[in-house]
């Protein structure tokens, strides 16, 4: 009702929630202490002993969140994300109640408490994006599948042997080879690009079925290098063609 009033859309209340809690569930992994840990455990066993029950669900729900802010050891933060998650209460209402499997949010939730208890700040600014990123998805009626999408339950599951396309962005190799290689025995005709840091990953994935592979850092230099030749003078095509770019595609249209 609040978030209503207010006339907050769905798009900017998570993006709200991803910028605050994101830097709260970091802090945290820097800052718990043992004591601060107990009851986080606690919300997350009793998320798991409620997943027919969405309401008593959120309720456990909401309660982690407190003390994950409660963990992070600035009160003004904490003050923040408790009067985000009130404004918030509706839509998360609508949020729980519309998700099909509950288990995937209370297993979202123990990634970022596990992350929390390990002491890896990234992580756990990583878990709770995820986290967040699929509450926003099942606001919005998108279909969301939560799993390693290594293994062949979890592509079958998404429907691979329908797919037109499919994008690998992990960082991982071994498990970015994994996916690939998958992908291509279950849909030979599927579209498959993928993402590398290293030079000789792009051959081992191209080997394995995927027809585009991008290196981040040569797409970075080729982009600069384009981008240089452009404010020179040169023309467009001739600029693309010297930065090493495929002339037939241009994101400006030009």
């Amino acid at each position: 009702m609040m978030a209503s009033l207010h006339g907050f859309t769905s798009a900017e209340m998570f993006e709200a929630r991803r910028a605050l809690e994101m830097a709260i569930a970091g802090l945290a992994a820097e800052r718990a202490t043992g004591d601060q840990m107990v009851p986080m455990a606690e919300e997350i066993t009793e998320m798991y002993t409620s997943l027919n029950q969405p309401e008593e669900f959120l309720i456990h729900d909401m309660r982690f969140h407190q003390f994950v802010a409660a963990a992070s050891g600035n009160r003004i933060l904490t003050a923040l994300m408790n009067m985000v998650a009130t404004i918030l209460s509706d839509a998360r209402k609508r949020t729980v109640n519309s998700a099909k499997d509950l288990k995937e949010s209370a297993e979202m939730h123990r990634s970022i408490y596990r992350a929390i208890r390990d002491r890896t700040p990234d992580s756990a600014r990583d878990a709770m994006r995820d986290h967040l990123m699929l509450a926003s998805a099942q606001e919005a009626g998108v279909p969301t599948i939560v799993g390693d999408a290594s293994l062949p339950d979890v592509l079958k599951a998404a429907g691979i042997d329908r797919a037109r396309l499919i994008a690998v962005a992990t960082p991982d190799s071994f498990q970015a080879r994994r996916i690939v290689e998958l992908a291509r025995q279950l849909n030979s005709n599927l579209e498959i690009v993928a993402r590398t840091h290293s030079a000789t990953e792009v051959a081992a994935l191209e080997a394995l079925g995927a027809q585009r592979v991008v290196m981040g850092e040569r797409e970075l230099a080729r982009s600069m290098t384009e981008h240089a030749l452009r404010g020179l003078g040169v023309p467009p095509e001739r600029a693309r063609v010297a930065a090493g770019r495929d002339p037939q595609f241009d994101p400006e249209g030009t």
